[in-house]
């Protein structure tokens, strides 16, 4: 399984690649949502792990985007990680899931 994970924080991105190696995972670690669309558009990812808090595009800006230009079959799963804890982002990223 090929997981794209999207954060700002580098060590966040060496954690969850590690982890995520240990268990048998193929990865790729990008920086922000941009670098996370321009990779998407040559490569199918199975599972995004995306941080919503970023500098340039949003992680929900980054999310709609991957969503709107990966209407593969079967479709990615999109899961949003993150520390911040605003009611308005957490329904944001709830109303994304059936876009």
């Amino acid at each position: 399984m090929l997981i794209m994970i999207v954060d700002d924080e580098e060590v966040v991105r060496e954690v969850l690649c590690s982890f995520l190696k240990k268990m048998g995972h193929q990865t790729v670690a990008l920086p922000d949502g941009q670098s996370a669309i321009s990779y998407a558009e040559h490569n199918k990812p199975d599972l995004v792990l995306l941080d919503i808090k970023m500098p340039g595009l949003s992680g929900i800006e980054t999310c709609y985007k991957l969503k709107r230009m990966l209407q593969f079959s079967p479709p990615i799963g999109i899961i949003i990680i993150t520390a911040y804890d605003s009611y308005e982002t957490v329904e944001k990223s709830y109303w994304l899931r059936g876009y």
